[in-house]
């Protein structure tokens, strides 16, 4: 189940995650969100999954609907308990919104980041983009290209 509520003096959405959230119902929470952040001009996201007993299953096509979705000025703080910490900072890691995006356990530290101008966004260039791209692309052959394959497996 998920709740979504506009806070339109702080220019931020609020989402509420609990129980248990298919993976289908993830996604419409991530459309509508996304949606919601265009159409009325919000630049910040709280997202609460601290009540989540299960789901959603297919974490990488909600990381991937994330990434499709999400404004480009946005931000995003996900609020989530211990258990929960490995799962969500995996979906958001996937998610490819790099700075954007952070996990934490406390509500009170997520508003503080949503709320410092040190971490607002600057947009991108395409040749930093590209050069982020080739600089991780070298760095994994760096560490592939050393490695030699013996015995029936290769």
């Amino acid at each position: 189940m998920y709740a979504i509520r506009e806070d339109l003096q702080n220019s931020r959405l609020r989402i509420t995650l609990s129980g248990r959230v298919p993976t289908d119902e993830a996604l419409r929470a991530v459309r509508q969100a996304a949606m919601l952040l265009r159409t009325d001009s919000l630049n910040e996201v709280i997202c609460d999954v601290t009540l989540v007993e299960r789901g959603p299953g297919k974490l990488l096509l909600l990381a991937a609907m994330m990434a499709r979705e999400f404004p480009p000025m946005a931000r995003l703080a996900v609020v989530s308990g211990d258990w929960q910490l490995m799962v969500t900072q995996r979906v958001l890691r996937f998610s490819g919104l790099g700075s954007k995006v952070r996990c934490f356990t406390e509500e009170a530290i997520a508003y503080e980041w949503l709320a410092s101008r040190e971490n607002a966004l600057v947009p991108v260039s395409t040749e930093a983009r590209h050069l982020e791209f080739v600089s991780s692309d070298m760095a994994h052959r760096a560490r592939t290209a050393g490695v030699e394959k013996v015995g029936p497996a290769a």
